[in-house]
């Protein structure tokens, strides 16, 4: 081997003095070295953001948990018993109804607007004295207040003036005397005069002379219609 060296060296030509081209090989470049410091920073940071998550959501776990586990407070409430209507049986009521101001009709108007509210048991006539002018309503004892509460509304929306007061009464459960109705005045009473006779000449034939008979005569002033 070290002939065919020497041989081929001395083959060359003295003239051959071309350099020769040097092969190389590519080198390889080292692996770029990561900053420690910012691996640290990264791992602190991830630290961090865990724990203040971990902590963060089991607080709040924990707040629903504890809102489940709790009771709910709720209200009792009393239910109210709703008050049973009392039931009215105006057909049982017994009124009267007595004209205070000797205006024609006053008692009978009245008794009409009560039997359009279901009464039937009612009673009309003259009041002792015609000067009334507050209408005078009297309850027995045992009248029902629906009825009590009807009535007066009827009387107040009717009359100038009602005055109202409870007492015992033997034949009838209610007593009106009416008064003076709204827009109605007062009018004088007239004072009352006392019939007196009237002769009066009635000729009897008796043996062609007449004797005279008195026969009195009385008149009456007219009773008003209640």
């Amino acid at each position: 081997m070290e002939e065919e060296n020497t041989q081929g060296q001395a083959g060359q030509s003295p003239g051959d003095q071309s350099p020769r081209t040097r092969v190389g090989f590519p080198q390889q470049q080292e692996p770029k070295k990561f900053p420690t410091k910012l691996i640290v920073v990264i791992i602190v940071l991830i630290l961090l953001v865990g724990g203040g998550w971990f902590i963060f959501g089991r607080s709040r776990d924990d707040a629903n948990l504890e809102s489940e586990l709790s009771p709910t407070p709720f209200e009792i409430k009393e239910s109210t018993p709703t008050p049973t209507p009392e039931k009215i049986e105006r057909e049982e009521i017994k009124i009267q109804v007595l004209n205070g101001t000797g205006i024609t009709g006053g008692a009978g108007s009245l008794k009409t607007k009560l039997e359009k509210l279901g009464y039937s048991q009612i009673e009309v006539g003259n009041a002792p004295t015609s000067n009334f002018t507050a209408t005078e309503l009297i309850f027995n004892d045992d009248v029902p207040k629906t009825v009590r509460d009807e009535i007066q509304e009827l009387l107040e929306d009717t009359y100038q003036d009602v005055e109202v007061e409870e007492n015992s009464l033997d034949k009838y459960d209610i007593r009106i005397t009416t008064g003076l109705p709204k827009g109605q005045t007062a009018t004088p009473t007239k004072a009352k005069t006392t019939p007196t006779p009237t002769p009066k000449v009635t000729v009897k034939p008796t043996g062609g002379t007449g004797t005279p008979t008195l026969t009195p005569t009385t008149t009456t002033s007219p009773t008003p219609t209640p």
